[in-house]
């Protein structure tokens, strides 16, 4: 029963230190709550989270990896570690992760628009385009994946395409839409 509590106090803390940008003692909370209880995943996760946004990112990586030891189809460690990796470059890794955070999800619209991003920067830009396709499908409103997939469209000179998208673009986002104009140079 203590340990419930003890865990309870620890989180809510942890949660309030969050709110008011104190990282490292969200961190050093989360932590203590992991140790408290190793069988959640929440508390590495978000402690990861945590060293990511202080620039801690190897630290961060290795909880991420150590959530997913012992809970491989924990979502928000592999999109966080995918996440992570893709920074670094590692964008073949980045696509399992982020295809295994799809299939325990298909409705993971950041899933997609992730894996988007990773074919974009190995050059799959058929794959990055049908992940662009998807995340827009399910989060209509969603700017970030109508902008990466109109690039690719102007890369493929897929003129037809593109100003379908900037049009339906410009009626939520206008300025974005604007925005693209410019740098596609398109009239």
């Amino acid at each position: 029963m203590f340990n419930i509590i003890h865990i309870f106090i620890l989180t809510t803390v942890a949660g309030l230190a969050s709110a008011f940008n104190k990282d490292r003692l969200a961190i050093r909370l989360w932590l203590k709550a992991s140790h408290l209880d190793p069988k959640n995943p929440i508390y590495k996760t978000t402690a990861g989270q945590h060293l990511w946004k202080i620039s801690k990112k190897f630290y961060a990586e290795k909880l991420f990896r150590s959530t997913l030891i012992s809970y491989p189809d924990y979502i928000p460690a592999n999109f966080n570690l995918a996440y992570t990796l893709q920074k670094k470059n590692s964008h073949n890794e980045a696509v399992n992760l982020l295809s295994k955070v799809i299939e325990l999800n298909p409705n993971h619209d950041l899933g997609f628009y992730g894996r988007g991003l990773s074919f974009k920067a190995l050059g799959k830009d058929n794959e990055a385009s049908n992940d662009f396709k998807s995340a827009i499908k399910l989060q209509p409103m969603a700017p970030h994946a109508y902008y990466q997939l109109s690039v690719i469209l102007k890369k493929q000179d897929n003129v037809k395409e593109l100003n379908k998208i900037i049009k339906k673009l410009s009626t939520f986002e206008p300025q974005v839409a604007n925005q693209l104009k410019k740098e596609l140079n398109i009239k």
